[in-house]
């Protein structure tokens, strides 16, 4: 079968009328919460560079 894979940030947005809730990614995984053939995760660490991290953190 197809499968799709979405990826992303939802901390990481740089517009300002939208947020951790209301970005294409959020609104994706909430329209297909309940579907059998979704599934979603939340990785708690980051496994990015420290200069990487730290920009994500600061910005």
């Amino acid at each position: 079968g197809t499968k799709v894979v979405f990826t992303g940030d939802t901390s990481q947005i740089d517009a300002p009328y939208m947020g951790e809730s209301n970005n294409a990614l959020a609104v994706l995984v909430q329209a297909f919460a309940g579907q059998s053939c979704f599934g979603h995760i939340t990785l708690e660490s980051c496994e990015r560079s420290e200069v990487a991290s730290l920009a994500a953190e600061l910005l």
